[in-house]
């Protein structure tokens, strides 16, 4: 979560001449760190490959866990955020593949009901993980983080495609949304339990599929004091144009 940003202002420095010629120095740095110190490293002692092409980061074992867990969607998802993004930064080609098999992981935990997405914040994909159940069905303000990388992979053309995204805007629209736009909530969870949630910084970019989205983040978080919150959901105010 602390990377992506990082990987994002590299991003914007190389890609304008005026801010590379004052910062790209600065940016080349920070792209050699993520490669070595986040990427390398970690990729190294945590990443596995499982059937069908799917693929995880995970806890490898530690003194007072003698055997590895795999990590909840949202945490690997946070990982592959940037990893997305240093694909797109370098062209090379492990980025692409670890992004594909997050992806695939994501996309075959994902439940249709009625056109709509539903997932569980953790499941046992792995022998290693020693649960026969699930956990409890995905909270939104992690479902926040998962839905930003599902549609950071659809803008990047990997795995994800248009029928993703609108059952994602269904998801929001049909099942999390209680249909008002004058005093709209968004339920705490994507089966529409659990209370209601605020945090919608990523699910507002789903507004490029359908307008309303965006209406219904920015008016229940217009008074917020979360700044960071409100000026992710004013970014994606074009899509409410």
């Amino acid at each position: 979560m602390m990377t992506m940003p990082i990987a994002r202002w590299i991003e914007a420095v190389l890609a304008d001449k005026g801010l590379a010629a004052r910062y790209g120095e600065a940016a080349r740095g920070y792209l050699a760190i993520l490669e070595r110190h986040f990427f390398a490293k970690w990729d190294a002692k945590a990443w596995r490959e499982l059937a069908g092409g799917r693929g995880l980061y995970y806890w490898p074992p530690r003194p007072y866990q003698p055997k590895p867990v795999s990590l909840p969607m949202n945490q690997y998802t946070a990982f592959g955020r940037t990893i997305i993004k240093l694909w797109q930064l370098t062209g090379k080609q492990i980025y692409r593949d670890r992004a594909e098999k997050m992806a695939r992981m994501v996309k075959s935990l994902l439940r249709v009901k009625d056109g709509a997405y539903w997932w569980y914040y953790a499941e046992p994909v792995a022998d290693w993980d020693g649960r026969e159940k699930p956990s409890f069905v995905e909270h939104t303000h992690y479902a926040d983080m998962d839905v930003g990388f599902m549609i950071d992979a659809y803008e990047a053309g990997i795995v994800f495609d248009r029928q993703d995204m609108q059952r994602l805007t269904n998801t929001f629209l049909k099942v999390m949304w209680n249909g008002s736009l004058d005093h709209p909530t968004v339920a705490g969870a994507v089966d529409g339990g659990n209370g209601t949630s605020t945090a919608l910084a990523d699910f507002v970019r789903l507004a490029q599929f359908d307008p309303r989205v965006w209406t219904i983040c920015y008016r229940i978080n217009r008074n917020t004091k979360d700044i960071k919150r409100l000026a992710l959901i004013l970014a994606c105010e074009k899509y409410a144009r």
